[in-house]
């Protein structure tokens, strides 16, 4: 993936190129109606709930230019590859703390299956829009969070059983 970022009061514009390490492993996503409340989201993998978490994809941020913003989730059904790098607790999170928003699902393949788990995830959510309708498989619902302190607004899943490392 490659962003630029244009500084329209500066001549300086930045370049990067990410490469996220490729695996057997898959995430997909589905934001809500507006996908660019899921700028700076990440996906994480830990094995154990204390952390350390580790980014194994990061969506990047919005960028805004003069004619207007370029989000960096588009609309509908996001997927990347991924590894997981033998994590149990996986994660999908929304790095920037005291914000609103929605996300319809998140789901974990590892080799084309996808993952179950005991879910998991922050507190507070709006009215019944808690984390584990993130996780349920029901697009008739969603997780909408409110002014979640650090970390973050997160939900994820506990696969139930440390996982060996995906083979490169």
């Amino acid at each position: 993936m490659e962003a630029t970022i244009v500084m329209p009061s500066s001549p300086r514009t930045e370049t990067a190129n990410y490469e996220w390490k490729k695996g057997t492993d898959k995430v997909r996503f589905l934001p809500g109606s507006t996908p660019s409340n899921l700028d700076g989201s990440v996906f994480e993998g830990a094995n154990s709930l204390d952390g350390p978490w580790t980014v194994f994809y990061d969506t990047g941020f919005n960028i805004i230019t003069p004619e207007g913003m370029i989000p960096s989730v588009p609309e509908g059904w996001n997927e990347a590859e991924v590894d997981f790098g033998g994590a149990r607790y996986l994660r999908w999170r929304k790095r920037l703390p005291y914000n609103e928003g929605v996300i319809m699902e998140v789901e974990f393949y590892r080799d084309g299956v996808k993952l179950t788990g005991t879910p998991f995830g922050s507190e507070p959510h709006l009215g019944t829009n808690v984390f584990a309708n993130a996780l349920d498989g029901v697009l008739s619902n969603h997780f909408n969070w409110a002014d979640t302190p650090v970390p973050g607004a997160f939900a994820g899943i506990d696969t139930g059983e440390d996982q060996p490392p995906t083979p490169n």
